[in-house]
């Protein structure tokens, strides 16, 4: 092969192997930002997990196969969401103590990436105030309040809640 067929072949290769990359790196912030639309697009929260940005979509009863627009893999199981928006200032979570069942609220950024997982692993059963802020914003917030960063503007909160069974739905609802 000549010289400038095997540079050619090098920059075709190279070519694609970062277009390869480029599609890999943007795929997940794309999807996210359609579901965030999708999810976001109502003017207030509904029983179907979708909500206003900064505000909770519950859904309040125990999904099964038959229910398509939030994925919902265990029937056993409450889901809680919402997308922050972080952009121009701290948004504060509350969670109240729970000791009687598993819990998760699951936040990531716009590539998938884990925020912080807070939970029964990591905070037991106590609860607390949270803060979510952009990566490197100035902050003015308590000291006893755990910020957690992002270096995306919105964040997704995917919250669970153990059930039981179908009598202890009403207090997990509680």
């Amino acid at each position: 092969m000549s010289d400038n067929s095997d540079r050619a072949r090098a920059a075709a290769d190279y070519t694609y192997a970062l277009g390869v990359q480029a599609v890999i790196y943007g795929w997940a912030p794309v999807m996210m930002d359609v579901a965030c639309e999708l999810q976001t697009s109502v003017s207030a929260p509904c029983s179907n997990g979708q909500a206003p940005l900064n505000r909770f979509g519950p859904i309040t009863r125990l999904w099964d196969w038959r229910d398509r627009s939030y994925t919902t893999p265990n029937n056993d199981t409450l889901y809680l969401q919402a997308w922050l928006d972080i952009a121009e200032r701290p948004i504060i979570l509350y969670v109240p103590p729970i000791t009687d069942r598993y819990w998760i609220e699951q936040a990531v950024d716009m590539y998938t990436e884990s925020v912080v997982d807070l939970c029964n692993a990591t905070l037991g059963g106590r609860g607390g105030y949270f803060a979510f802020a952009l990566d490197g914003s100035e902050l003015d917030l308590p000291a006893d309040v755990p910020v957690y960063t992002s270096p995306t503007r919105y964040v997704w909160l995917a919250g669970r809640l153990g059930v039981a069974d179908s009598h202890d739905l009403g207090q997990a609802l509680d």
